[in-house]
């Protein structure tokens, strides 16, 4: 690439690795995210959501707890239905 990537681009390429299976890549990929941005949660859940994925369940806590240490929290999502009843 001609430039430096940004949270953007490795959110996709993240994206990619998971849906590929792709966890050495996807390791690299969220550490540099997390390097960039340490206090956004979905970089964080992306990553144990991949590893989960890819059955190893003790690496998918391990990140879990490490938000817990550091503090990083997930927002509870949330969805509305609208009804013209």
């Amino acid at each position: 690439m001609p430039m430096e990537p940004d949270a953007a681009i490795l959110g996709a390429l993240l994206a990619g690795c998971r849906v590929h299976g792709d966890t050495e890549v996807g390791d690299r990929v969220s550490k540099r995210m997390m390097r960039m941005r340490p206090e956004k949660s979905g970089y964080y859940v992306s990553l144990a959501n991949m590893y989960a994925g890819a059955g190893r369940y003790s690496d998918a806590e391990r990140v879990r707890e490490f938000m817990k240490e550091r503090s990083v929290s997930k927002q509870i999502g949330y969805s509305s239905v609208e009804s013209e009843s």
